[in-house]
């Protein structure tokens, strides 16, 4: 392949969005099908070399990088898009000023099958506390990307509460304390917050609380079994109150569906959220689905085991109110 390789990417920070553009070898002014610009990208075997980190599990470079640098990925050439893992760390790039077609290139969508992105990967500072709870004590409270067991992970086969979402994880620490005999799975892509909770486990010597760092998404597809929990609580997710950001809501039909599934029967789902039209959209979605039922008319009451999140202190203070929804799946 001759010339250079460039990386123009959307303001999405989604993997998915990232386009790799491969200088054409064919005459001037042709195109090809947004197929086989793929295609021939991914025969070719050339990805964009990565400014930093290696896919995990994967042979090749990401693809996600910067600069004008590319290098052979011999795995890219015998994998399908929709097996290729993209990094999930990407750093956002600026657009060229003159279009890539303008200048003669055309664009290769690396993948177009990973699902949209339901949160924003935040890169806040890491104190050495939480660093040093990162690197010695997820091994040991961590839970891995891989079939959940929980007599593996608590030494027992009791109830099992997912948490999507935990952030800095004072409300899973409290939640876990007052209800010892069940056990807590509490998930976050913030690494402060992982870090604080493995720190809050430690200190408290808490035996039924463990944390796992990624997409609450991801695990639930791939490694929770089929009713295999007995509640899954998802309290003041991401609104992403912009109309184009609406695909992004982690509660829609199709992940209520996936949430339903990992349900045991007569377990409970459990939502709360600052926003009313989010609100009203989790009641519409939740309502629909066959396999869930709401214990109440409309909104449930508060629970009163709840801790009071920031999150939560900040919307009172700013006057919106809190709806909270409990659906239990039946059959």
């Amino acid at each position: 392949m001759g010339g250079q390789a460039r990386v123009w990417r959307r303001r999405s920070t989604s993997c998915a969005a990232r386009l790799v553009c491969l200088r054409q070898n064919a005459a001037p002014g042709r195109r090809e099908s947004g197929v086989d610009r793929h295609v021939s990208g991914v025969r070719r075997g050339w990805a964009c070399r990565p400014s930093f980190g290696q896919v995990r599990g994967f042979s090749g470079w990401c693809g996600c990088g910067e600069g004008p640098d590319v290098a052979p990925v011999q795995a890219l050439a015998s994998q399908g898009a929709g097996e290729r893992r993209l990094c999930k760390q990407a750093r956002p790039q600026r657009r060229e000023a003159t279009p890539g077609r303008a200048r003669g290139y055309s664009w290769a969508i690396v993948s177009s099958t990973i699902e949209t992105r339901t949160y924003y990967p935040r890169r806040g500072r890491v104190s050495l506390r939480h660093h040093s709870a990162l690197e010695t004590l997820y091994p040991r409270y961590g839970v891995p990307a891989e079939r959940v067991d929980n007599r593996a992970l608590f030494g027992r086969d009791h109830d099992v509460v997912l948490e999507i979402g935990s952030g800095m994880g004072e409300a899973s620490l409290v939640m876990a304390q007052e209800d010892p005999r069940r056990d807590y799975i509490a998930v976050e892509v913030h690494p402060p917050g992982i870090g604080n909770l493995l720190a809050l486990i430690e200190e408290h010597s808490l035996t039924n609380l463990r944390v796992h760092d990624g997409d609450a998404i991801s695990l639930l597809t791939d490694h929770v079994p089929d009713g295999a929990l007995s509640e899954i609580r998802v309290f003041f997710p991401d609104p992403w109150p912009k109309a184009r950001h609406h695909k992004r809501r982690i509660i829609r039909p199709a992940y209520a569906a996936l949430m339903r599934s990992k349900l045991r029967s007569g377990g409970v789902l459990r939502c709360a959220t600052d926003w009313a039209d989010y609100a009203e959209v989790m009641l519409e979605v939740l309502s629909a689905d066959p396999g869930l039922r709401n214990r109440f008319e409309r909104e449930s009451p508060r629970p009163r085991w709840r801790p009071v999140t920031k999150f939560e202190q900040r919307a009172v203070e700013a006057g919106r109110g809190i709806t909270d929804l409990c659906f239990d799946r039946v059959g």
